[in-house]
């Protein structure tokens, strides 16, 4: 028994030591209560964006692709895209609000190609081409074409859908090769992401005489449309 003590006596007795020590700091906090988890501050959550805005310039300077009256008092910015079945339901809802409106409000159609429609944005240039070598109604025309025929909006039917229209096919083929109607298209989504317009259909109705205008996203019924139109200011 001595050569026991004598042989694991100190090691013995350095483990119930701490041991001892370690009782004691646990039973020491736990007294003390849980302690509290130190979490990184958040950040907090980002303001909506805002529906109405001030001095806004959302029409083209030229080469606008306008319905109704020039003159009207209000215009309605349409951003839109050729592959959104939402931008078809609500083209004849707009189409009637200006046909009702006795030339009060007019209606600008831009473009706002979502990179998730691949024929989209080769639908945006093709109506450029078709406003440039045929006019403003050819394109409206087109428009509604494009619309009626979602998902098929390829090359060939593209080109074959603007040759009926007037528009030649050499004048057609360079046409669309040319970077400024690319640029246009560009110019029209960069004013869409300005006053916030991520998806289609993305509008904005303007007031002409104090350049206020207030958002509208999605293809609202027409009720609610004449209800935003008369309650906007």
């Amino acid at each position: 028994m001595t050569e026991f003590i004598r042989n694991f006596g100190t090691p013995l007795a350095i483990i119930i030591g701490t041991l001892m020590i370690a009782s004691a700091i646990f039973f020491s906090n736990f007294s003390q209560g849980p302690v509290a988890v130190t979490r990184p501050a958040q950040n907090p959550p980002s303001a909506p964006p805002p529906t109405k805005f001030e001095n806004v310039e959302a029409t083209r300077a030229t080469g606008r692709h306008l319905y109704g009256n020039p003159d009207a008092g209000t215009t309605i910015v349409e951003f839109s895209d050729f592959e959104c079945p939402f931008c078809a339901n609500l083209h004849p809802t707009l189409k009637k609000l200006v046909d009702d409106s006795n030339g009060t409000i007019n209606w600008e159609y831009r473009h706002l190609p979502l990179p998730n429609h691949q024929n989209a944005r080769p639908a945006a240039i093709a109506s450029e081409c078709v406003a440039r070598e045929a006019g403003g109604e050819a394109f409206w025309d087109f428009t509604e074409i494009l619309f009626n025929n979602i998902g098929k909006a390829t090359n060939d039917f593209l080109q074959n859908e603007a040759l009926k229209l007037g528009v030649s096919a050499s004048a057609y083929l360079a046409c669309i090769k040319d970077p400024a109607v690319a640029d246009q298209i560009d110019e029209d989504s960069a004013i869409a992401a300005k006053y916030g317009g991520s998806g289609t259909p993305y509008s904005l109705i303007v007031d002409n005489a104090t350049k206020k205008a207030q958002a509208v996203s999605g293809a609202l019924p027409i009720a609610t449309w004449q209800t935003l139109l008369a309650n906007r200011n």
